[in-house]
């Protein structure tokens, strides 16, 4: 009736056995990076992209991007465009 598959409601019915509700797990994800060496890293290196990290830290790109979203740093933006020497209204 609502097309829902025999592993799901297997799945439902172990959770709510070992937990007492549906409520979903918690995740735990936490980066297998030193956040203070990371944060090192990025100041030495301000320039180095995802992968030269990822390689110095023998990890991949994405748990790169991941911690450093964590840790609040940015890659770098900067405007492309520049101002017109004439405004519109003449």
């Amino acid at each position: 009736m609502f097309g829902l598959s025999n592993n799901v409601l297997k799945n439902w019915k172990e959770l709510e056995e070992e937990t007492g509700s549906l409520e979903k797990r918690p995740l735990n994800r936490k980066p297998r990076i030193d956040l203070d060496a990371l944060r090192k890293y990025c100041e030495e290196n301000p320039f180095a992209t995802h992968i030269e990290a990822g390689v110095h830290f023998n990890t991949n790109e994405r748990n790169i991007r991941y911690a450093k979203n964590l840790l609040g740093i940015t890659r770098k933006k900067r405007h492309r465009a520049t101002p017109s020497e004439t405004s519109k209204s003449e």
